[in-house]
This record gives C-alpha cells, structure tokens and sequence, in this order.
C-alpha cells in the first residue's frame, strides 16, 4: 500500500460490505481497523474484502483488537 488512493480504496470496500460500521486504514502503518456487526458479518468475509482490492490482509495477533473491531495488516499488493 504506497498512497492516498489505495487507503481510499480499501476504505470504501470495507465501508459498503454488508456488516461493517466503519473502516479506518493507516497508510504510514499498514493497517486497518473494522467496526463490524458480528450478526451480519464475520472476519473471514472482511478479509476477503480487503483482498478483493488487491491486497493481501492478516489478521492482527490477538490481544491487539477489542470485541467487534478487527485489525488487519497489508503485506503487500497481490501478485507484486
């Protein structure tokens, strides 16, 4: 993830996936925080939505995250 329009992008998948309250992406750290419905969605669907942008996603190491907000890494673009 290298600029303002990839944030953006992720952001905005994050934003209109079913379940999802809100989505904020750190560029200088690489990372993604998920407020999520757990009713209505669940991890798996969110990295998959994160991946459909073209990024690789992980799930933060438990123990940094709180009920209902996921925490996702970006390694690096997919097939880059």
């Amino acid at each position: 993830m290298t600029c303002a329009s990839s944030v953006s992008k992720i952001e905005g998948t994050l934003t209109a996936a079913p379940g999802v309250m809100s989505a904020s992406v750190n560029l200088a750290t690489r990372e993604a925080t998920v407020e999520y419905l757990p009713t209505e969605t669940d991890l798996e669907a969110i990295g998959k939505a994160i991946e459909s942008t073209g990024y690789r996603a992980a799930k933060a190491p438990e123990g940094e995250t709180i009920e209902k907000e996921a925490e996702y890494c970006f390694d690096s673009e997919i097939g880059k």
